[in-house]
C-alpha cells in the first residue's frame, strides 16, 4: 500500500490547528469547550473591571439580574458602552488587533464622507436642485478651479483614488476654515474659505445634476438622496405601447438578470451600508425605535396605506443600537449586538426579512435599509481573519446577551442539546 502522500507526522500536524489564543491560558479547542468559556468569560468580566470600573460595576448589576426590570434606554446605554470593548477583546482572541484597528479606521474615515454631506451637501446643495445656468457652465474650467482647491487644502492628504472622500475631505477643510477665520477674525481667510466654498458648492452642483457628470457621480453614496414613497406606485413601470397601454415593463435602470438561481439582490459595499447607516435617526434614544418595536401612535401598532401591520422586527433586535456601534467602526461590537435576539443572522439580513424596514420610522421617503446594515456588519466581521471563527464564537458566548451570555446549563453538569445544528447552518448560508 502506498501512503507516500500521507503526513509522516499526523498527530503533530493535527494538534496545530489548537493554537494558543491571545488570551493568556487559553487555546483554540477551549472555545468549544463550556466550562472554557466560562472562564473566558470571567477574564472579559476581570479586564472590564480594569479597564473601566463604574461601568463594569454597572454592568456586573445588569448581569445578576439578566437584564430584567431595566429601562429600554438604560440598557442600551449600558450595551453601547460595554460593546467596544468586548470587539477589542474577541480580536485579542483572534491575535487580529491590527485588523480589527484597520477596519475600525477606515469606517471613521469614510464617515467623514456622510458628515460632509449631512453638514453641507444635503442642504445647500441636493435640496436646492439644479441651477437654471447649470448647462452653461464650462465643465473643463470647473473641474480646474476645483483641483486647485484640493491642492490647496489637502496638500498633506492622498485621497486623489478616491474622488468621493477627497470631495467630503476637501469640503470639510474648507467648512472648518471658515469656523476659524470667523473665531479669529481673519477677513483675508474669510473671503478665501468663502471662494473656495463657492467653488466646491458649484462642483458638487455639477456632480449632482449635470448630464455630462452623471456617469461619475452615479457611484457615490455622497449623492443618494430619499424618494418620497407612493404606496399606489411602489414598483416603477413604463407603459411603452400606447395602443396597447396594458403592456408595462421596468425601467431599464432598474432591471436585474437572474443567471441561474444566484442571489439577484446583491449586498451593498461597506460605504453604501456606511451611507444607510448615516441616514438612521437611532431612534432608541428617545424609544421610538419603531424599526425594532413596531410603529406606534397614542400606543397602537399602525399599517401603512397598503394595510400592512408595522410591527416591527419579530425578534427585537436592537436595530438602532447596532447602527450606532458600525458608525463609530465597532463591527464586532455591532454584530455582537445583532446576536443577542439573533445568533442565526447569517441567514436573514438582506436575504429573507424586511418587516424593520417596512416599520421605519420613514414612512413618507425611502426608509433605513436596515437588511443590507445588517448584512454588511455580517460581511465585515466575515472579512477579518478568523471571521467566521468570531461568527462562531458570538453564537456560543455572547456578554452582551445578559440572559444567557453562555451555555449554564454545562457549566452545571446537565445535558443540552449541542448546537451542531445551528452551527452547520450557519457554515453552509455564510458559504
Amino acid at each position: 500500500m502506498n501512503l507516500l502522500h500521507l503526513s509522516m507526522n499526523p498527530r503533530a500536524e493535527a494538534a496545530g490547528w489548537n493554537f494558543p489564543l491571545g488570551i493568556a491560558g487559553f487555546r483554540f479547542a477551549d472555545l468549544n469547550r463550556v466550562r472554557r468559556i466560562a472562564e473566558l468569560d470571567s477574564v472579559f468580566r476581570q479586564e472590564l473591571k480594569a479597564a473601566n470600573p463604574d461601568l463594569s460595576t454597572v454592568y456586573e448589576e445588569y448581569r445578576l439580574a439578566e437584564g430584567k426590570g431595566y429601562d429600554s434606554l438604560a440598557a442600551s446605554e449600558l450595551l453601547i458602552r460595554v460593546a467596544p470593548h468586548l470587539g477589542r477583546f474577541v480580536a485579542r482572541i483572534f491575535h487580529i488587533e491590527a485588523e480589527h484597528h484597520a477596519l475600525q479606521q477606515r469606517v471613521v474615515g469614510d464617515g467623514r464622507i456622510f458628515e460632509w454631506k449631512k453638514k453641507y451637501l444635503d442642504k445647500q446643495v441636493l435640496k436646492q436642485g439644479p441651477p437654471a445656468d447649470m448647462e452653461r457652465w464650462d465643465l473643463s474650467d470647473l473641474e480646474f478651479n476645483y483641483r486647485a482647491l484640493v491642492d490647496r487644502r489637502l496638500a498633506q492628504a492622498p485621497f486623489a483614488e478616491d474622488p468621493e472622500r477627497e470631495l467630503a475631505e476637501a469640503g470639510l477643510a474648507i467648512l472648518e476654515a471658515l469656523e476659524t477665520a470667523k473665531t479669529q477674525d481673519s477677513p483675508e481667510q474669510l473671503t478665501n474659505a468663502q471662494a473656495d466654498l463657492a467653488t466646491i458648492h458649484k462642483w458638487s452642483s455639477a456632480l449632482a445634476f449635470h448630464s455630462s457628470l452623471r456617469e461619475r457621480s452615479a457611484p457615490l453614496s455622497l449623492f443618494k438622496v430619499p424618494e418620497n414613497l407612493d404606496y399606489q406606485n411602489l414598483v416603477h413601470i413604463e407603459r411603452f405601447d400606447p395602443q396597447l397601454p396594458e403592456r408595462f415593463r421596468g425601467p431599464r435602470e432598474t432591471r436585474r438578470f437572474r443567471d441561474g438561481f444566484k442571489l439577484t439582490d446583491e449586498r451593498m459595499t461597506q460605504r453604501e451600508t456606511l451611507q444607510e447607516v448615516y441616514y438612521c435617526i437611532y431612534c432608541h434614544e428617545r424609544d421610538k425605535d419603531s424599526c425594532s418595536k413596531g410603529y406606534r401612535k397614542q400606543g397602537q401598532i399602525q399599517k401603512n396605506p397598503l394595510d400592512i401591520v408595522l410591527d416591527g422586527c419579530p425578534l427585537d433586535q436592537k436595530i438602532s443600537e447596532a447602527h450606532v456601534l458600525r458608525r463609530q467602526g465597532d463591527v464586532i461590537g455591532a454584530l455582537a449586538m445583532i446576536m443577542i435576539d439573533n445568533p442565526l443572522c447569517a441567514g436573514t439580513g438582506h436575504r429573507i426579512c424586511n418587516d424593520c424596514m417596512k416599520s421605519c420610522i420613514f414612512q413618507k421617503q425611502t426608509p433605513v435599509n436596515i437588511p443590507q446594515i445588517e448584512t454588511g456588519i455580517l460581511t465585515d466581521v466575515l472579512n477579518l481573519p478568523y471571521g467566521f471563527e468570531i461568527y462562531s464564537l458570538l453564537t456560543r458566548w455572547n456578554p452582551l446577551n445578559a440572559s444567557r451570555p453562555f451555555d449554564h446549563s454545562q457549566v452545571v453538569g446537565s445535558p443540552v442539546v449541542p448546537l451542531l445544528f445551528a452551527r452547520t447552518f450557519c457554515s453552509a448560508v455564510v458559504v
